[in-house]
């Protein structure tokens, strides 16, 4: 009988395959560990293959199955509580819908995640999840004078809690969004 050990070793086989360029090897580890923890009934198992699947369906240009499979993670994820996980795959589900053009949906999604973030207290992933909104919102969706109190709360956050690293990437998006909205 397989087990959980042997579905969490597909999984860390998947993300080896996908990182050497081959998603294909990769999906079929994620969709037979997805598989394993369906028959042992565990939530957390399911999500942890489903999101990865859909990021390579995304990427794969099959958008509408990711968003279905994204979904599913999320539901899952809510279910056990999981908040860092259940932020990740609202991010994952807006960019999807930003590419599917659903700018409202994406933006609610966005918001939720920056909620959840809040929540954990974790400056760091809040940083970079706000800049990951900012290119959503100011360049998939056209709109920097909605970006920029979002960049500006990261680089906030950034110079308050030492994160150096990014101090200068975040700058110069500041300085990026306010000469476009200049235009």
């Amino acid at each position: 009988m397989k087990n959980a050990e042997y579905a969490i070793s597909l999984l860390k086989r998947s993300l080896e395959f996908y990182s050497k360029g081959k998603p294909d090897e990769a999906m079929a580890l994620l969709k037979e560990s997805e598989s394993i923890f369906r028959e042992l009934g565990s939530a957390a198992g399911i999500a942890r293959s489903l999101a990865p699947q859909a990021i390579i369906l995304q990427r794969q240009g099959q958008s509408d199955e990711a968003l279905r499979l994204v979904k599913e993670a999320e539901q899952l994820f809510r279910i056990i509580g999981d908040e860092r996980s259940l932020q990740n795959t609202l991010s994952q589900q807006a960019e999807i819908l930003i590419g599917l053009r659903k700018f409202d949906e994406a933006t609610k999604l966005c918001r939720e995640a920056e909620s959840i973030c809040r929540h954990m207290g974790d400056p760091s992933a809040l940083a970079e999840l706000l800049m990951q909104n900012v290119a959503f919102i100011s360049e998939k969706m056209g709109r920097p004078g909605e970006a920029l109190p979002l960049a500006e709360e990261a680089y906030r956050l950034a110079e308050d809690n030492g994160f150096d690293d990014k101090l200068k990437g975040y700058m110069e998006v500041l300085v990026y969004l306010r000469k476009k909205i200049k235009k």
